[in-house]
């Protein structure tokens, strides 16, 4: 049996800074590494020469935004806002920062928008298929409990109150899953925090999901690939040219285990409380902030390769679907807004 586990939220921790020093007043290229969310993140600055007390306040910087994000998104971290409103078990009303507010308001109105094909509450489903604690089903439940899962489940049993700060459960036992767009929310915020140090030309990356602005150190849009959607491969399916907007991606091919021969993947459908069945292997979305892109890539996943493909089509959205056929031969389409992209780099 295969298993491959998910990214999952976990505290900031900065491993590094690197510079690669330019002459005279050119521009010069900053890197700046670490890791997060139990992935990495790669900051890429094209400016001038950063004093070692400008680099200090920079990475204090990033490190706040980092763990802002932890300490109120995370569904693992025991002290976070999220972990706790999970836990309570009332339908009380629940304070909450205006930040992590934020964020849940994007994934319900995009759970809304989708008719539940994303929804946030998807959590206990994405658990009891065995995806959250790394313990893969031995043999594929019944209907009848799929069933008792899906009650817990309804993006519909949450209430925001964003002038009061606040928010409750319709059901006690209902659960908030923001895995599918925390990441995308902390490129964005990391990103505002450059531009307070006014960065014009950067990128941020964190496990994947990217946002630039400006050029490169060539003067030039910002060069970033798409992974070929397949186990144990990196290679680069396509290379696209980024400039104030940002770009996220969705797949099967990284968390998912076999049953019988069959592939169980870790996206799931909670209008069907099954994981995906159909072809669509990845899909990648570019939208000017992050956090809408990477909510977008993962509902498109959903849907699949006809449905999200006319939604994203009817929407004007710029994304790829990348679909796996009978024989494992990859077939992409691209909606108009992304041929476009890809028209003009020739």
């Amino acid at each position: 049996m295969r298993f491959v586990v998910g990214v999952v939220l976990s505290c900031a921790l900065i491993v590094g800074w690197i510079v690669v020093r330019g002459g005279g007043d050119k521009p010069r290229f900053h890197h700046f590494t670490g890791e997060t969310m139990a992935t990495t993140y790669s900051i890429k600055i094209i400016d001038k020469l950063l004093r070692p007390g400008a680099r200090d306040a920079m990475k204090r910087a990033v490190a706040g935004e980092l763990d802002v994000v932890n300490m109120t998104m995370s569904s693992f971290n025991e002290d976070s806002e999220l972990y706790r409103f999970n836990k309570v078990r009332t339908t009380d009303p629940f304070p909450m920062s205006a930040s992590a507010l934020e964020v849940i308001d994007a994934a319900l109105r995009l759970s809304k928008r989708t008719g539940g094909a994303y929804d946030v509450t998807v959590g206990p489903l994405v658990r009891f298929w065995g995806f959250t604690e790394r313990r893969p089903l031995a043999k594929m439940p019944t209907d009848e409990e799929i069933s008792k899962v899906r009650e817990r489940i309804g993006w519909d049993k949450i209430v925001l109150d964003l002038k009061g700060g606040k928010i409750r459960k319709l059901r006690p036992d209902i659960e908030i899953d923001l895995s599918s767009i925390a990441k995308g929310a902390a490129v964005d915020s990391v990103a505002v925090a450059l531009q307070v140090y006014k960065h014009k030309n950067y990128m941020v990356e964190i496990g994947g999901e990217v946002r630039c602005r400006g050029v490169n150190r060539k003067g030039v849009p910002w060069r970033v690939g798409i992974e070929v959607p397949a186990e144990g491969k990196r290679e680069i399916f396509e290379v696209v040219e980024l400039t104030d907007v940002s770009m996220a991606t969705s797949g099967d091919y990284r968390a998912f285990y076999e049953i019988d021969g069959k592939r169980i993947s870790h996206t799931i459908d909670p209008r069907t409380g099954r994981p995906i069945e159909h072809g669509l292997a990845s899909v990648t979305v570019v939208h000017e902030k992050c956090m809408v892109a990477d909510g977008l890539a993962t509902a498109l996943m959903v849907l699949g390769p006809n449905e999200g493909f006319e939604m994203a089509q009817k929407e004007g959205l710029r994304a790829l679907f990348i679909t796996r056929g009978p024989d494992g031969a990859l077939v992409d389409r691209a909606t108009s807004g992304f041929q476009k992209m890809r028209e003009v780099k020739r």
